[in-house]
């Protein structure tokens, strides 16, 4: 599962409410930054694996999304 910068920053905003979302977007980018540039398993997507966006989505639209890819297999 993935989400936009943006949306993954508003999200944890509401999470952190002490902080703004574009601090929290910041920290977002720099974690991801240093995530997909580690020696000893950096984050990278697999060829194979199916990628699921949750932007502008609901709990249960992404539910459903990931069962359409299971019975379309």
């Amino acid at each position: 599962m993935d989400a936009s910068i943006e949306t993954r920053a508003i999200r944890r905003s509401k999470d952190l409410n002490n902080l703004s979302k574009d601090k929290v977007k910041k920290m977002i980018e720099s974690r991801d930054i240093l995530d997909k540039n580690r020696t000893n398993s950096p984050l990278v997507i697999d060829k194979n694996a199916f990628l699921v966006n949750t932007d502008n989505t609901t709990i249960d639209q992404v539910v459903n999304n990931i069962l359409n890819l299971y019975k379309n297999e």
